[in-house]
């Protein structure tokens, strides 16, 4: 599981790793450095805090750009179902694992609503990201179909068009960023760069660029910040939400720089952690272990600096992709993916079978 899938390069990896890095450092700031940081008590220590977030906040953009790059090239008429029982059968197994460790250490008495929320955390958003993502794999068969079924100019008119309705107007159900229409969108970008890119005048310029544009826009969030967000700290609404213009404009700058730099040793090594980021989430980021994690590391610091941010930071994301590798492990050592999946795709065919008997009968009588 810790190498490169054949077509991806370890460069373009290495970002899902930093961008896992950028989504843990976001939760850190936002459940303890926010709480307790304003500008009148720490103004140089809130200055960096404020860039950190403004950089960090791109995480989510990036993981979907990465996506998209890659899944709008099969060549699939529909959905890897197999694929999709994998992924909702790791979320299924985290949040009733985890929810099962709570009770047994607390000894308190199974709830109903919160047992039916436990086994179907897809269906009740336990992971917003999660179910946002799950829902643009199953498309994006058909998404890609329509990519390659497009001419440039029509590529070109669609993207615009998408860009103005989620990203400038920002229609009403949009969230921010937090919906599967602005992750269609993202696809959909990704799949205009892998597709066009070498034809594209704009993405070869913007290419060019891409370090001193993300650096640029970084710093452009960092001060309109001030007059927005006064001496609290927090993203730039509008311009800085997921869906935000210019976080849209330095997260695929920062992709792109990302997608041109050389594959050095260190990018390799990296890149070896792609395939546990996700588990990095899963586990991070589950409603239980969020409550407890992030009470306990504001009870355990009276202050925080950005040395020990970031070092909080790279121990979740490693102790949670070690946890995520043992999972794999037992997994693949059990083949528990492919007796799941058989076992879905049986009931399904027998259910299926004896539907079309019935139906058969049906119309004999």
């Amino acid at each position: 599981m810790s190498i490169i899938k054949e077509g991806r390069t370890s460069n373009i990896e290495c970002l899902r790793c930093i961008a896992m890095l950028f989504i843990v450092l976001n939760h850190c700031i936002l459940h303890i450095v926010t709480k307790r940081l304003s500008l009148d008590t720490e103004p140089i220590f809130f200055c960096l805090m404020n860039f950190v977030y403004q950089v960090v906040y791109n995480g989510v953009n990036l993981f979907v750009l990465i996506s998209g790059y890659f899944l709008v090239k099969t060549t699939r008429n529909t959905t890897n179902w197999e694929k999709v029982t994998k992924l909702w059968l790791s979320v299924f197994f985290y949040s009733a694992i985890i929810y099962a460790f709570s009770i047994g250490i607390h000894r308190k008495p199974l709830n109903f609503q919160e047992l039916i929320h436990v086994l179907m955390p897809i269906r009740y958003d336990s992971y917003w990201f999660i179910t946002q993502y799950l829902g643009l794999y199953i498309m994006s068969p058909f998404l890609a179909k329509w990519a390659r079924s497009m001419s440039k100019q029509e590529y070109k008119i669609m993207l615009v068009s998408f860009f103005i309705i989620t990203s400038i107007l920002q229609l009403q159900g949009l969230k921010g960023g937090f919906s599967l229409i602005w992750f269609l969108f993202i696809f959909m970008f990704a799949g205009y760069i892998q597709l066009w890119e070498s034809e594209s005048f704009t993405i070869k310029r913007w290419n060019t660029y891409a370090g001193i544009i993300f650096i640029f826009i970084s710093a452009l969030l960092f001060l309109i910040s001030f007059p927005i967000n006064g001496k609290t700290l927090n993203i730039v609404s509008y311009w800085g939400f997921y869906n935000g213009p210019l976080l849209f404009i330095a997260s695929v700058s920062l992709f792109l720089f990302f997608k041109k730099i050389k594959e050095s040793k260190l990018v390799v090594v990296v890149s070896k952690l792609s395939p546990y980021m996700f588990g990095v989430y899963l586990v991070h980021e589950n409603p239980i272990v969020k409550e407890h994690l992030w009470s306990y590391l504001n009870g355990l610091f009276t202050e925080i600096r950005i040395s020990n941010l970031f070092l909080i930071a790279i121990i979740i994301l490693f102790s949670s992709a070690f946890i995520e590798y043992l999972r794999q492990l037992i997994f693949r050592t059990l083949k528990i993916d492919s007796l799941f999946y058989n076992a879905i795709k049986n009931t399904f065919s027998l259910i299926t079978t004896i539907i079309k008997k019935q139906f058969h009968k049906c119309l004999i009588h």
